[in-house]
């Protein structure tokens, strides 16, 4: 048997998970605290993949999805949320185990195993986003990754909103420093700042207002339905770049079932308008859920 590991690296968590090569089937998980500094990272890694090595009695592949920038040389370029890392860390980890390792980004991971087999497969172009607590997206052509020269392609997030609608669309606040991208205006922490700013009884999280929306809250309605709208000009911009024959919705917010009724009519209109030519927009929730960044980096030994 061929087994591969695959590793979801987060600011708080690291999880691992392998897989048989052959079924896919799920042979070992296990998910620890991410580490505060670079030795006890590493030596964290060392631990995971020994054990499971010897769970499945094998020296497995590895695939690690990180939530940075990756250049097309496996070179770490970006990686905010965990400043302990260094640009070759692919070199370090090869280092430590002794055998070749993949890296990634952690969206281009979810997108790798929604395309292989998930919610995209036997697609020809599929544009997975992620909609949590940033706005991270992956492109892949007939199953495999466009990463492009710096390893910045898809990555939609800090983008301006496309075909602002108002004022107060540019001047909205991102994670970034910046005003006015997708992530400001899309994202988890997006919804709860733009609805707690409107209503006198505060949520804590976006799944809250869907809540809130489903009970008629009028609040919780209208930023939702402004929220459908601008995802619909944000998809109409990616039509207009590479046009997807799949868009692949992951993350806590794609867990929105309004997203679904909602978005496709108002990206019709919009590519009416706009474009001057009808289309229908094909999207669909990931198949995978939460598990697929983690998949994807196992599938990365196979790219």
């Amino acid at each position: 048997m061929t087994a591969v590991i695959g590793f979801d690296i987060g600011g708080t968590k690291i999880e691992t998970a392998v897989f048989d090569a052959t079924t896919k089937e799920e042979l070992f998980r296990k998910k620890v605290p991410t580490p505060k500094n670079y030795d006890d990272f590493m030596a964290t890694i060392k631990a995971l993949v020994d054990e499971a090595d010897g769970v499945i009695g094998e020296s497995c592949q590895v695939g690690i999805g990180f939530p940075g920038v990756v250049s097309d040389k496996g070179m770490l370029m970006n990686y905010n949320n965990l400043p302990f890392l260094r640009g070759d860390v692919t070199g370090d980890v090869e280092k430590m185990l002794s055998r070749k390792v993949k890296i990634a980004n952690d969206a281009d991971c979810f997108a790798l195993s929604e395309s292989l087999d998930g919610a995209a497969a036997g697609s020809h172009t599929a544009f997975c986003a992620i909609l949590g607590t940033g706005n991270g997206s992956g492109i892949t052509f007939d199953g495999k990754l466009l990463q492009g020269k710096t390893g910045c392609a898809g990555e939609w997030g800090h983008i301006s909103q496309p075909y602002p609608t108002s004022a107060w669309e540019l001047e909205q606040p991102c994670s970034c420093g910046g005003k006015g991208h997708i992530e400001s205006l899309n994202s988890a922490p997006a919804l709860v700042r733009i609805y707690n700013e409107k209503s006198i009884s505060k949520v804590a999280d976006s799944a809250e207002i869907d809540e809130r929306n489903k009970q008629g809250d009028e609040i919780a309605c209208q930023v939702l339905n402004d929220f459908y709208d601008r995802l619909a000009r944000a998809f109409v911009a990616v039509s207009n770049i590479i046009d997807p024959d799949v868009f692949v919705l992951g993350g806590g917010l794609s867990l929105i079932d309004g997203i679904y009724e909602k978005v496709p009519p108002l990206y019709t209109e919009y590519m009416e308008k706009l474009n001057g030519i009808h289309a229908v927009l094909d999207l669909r929730r990931a198949k995978h859920g939460p598990s697929g960044g983690l998949r994807g980096a196992a599938w990365l030994c196979f790219s």
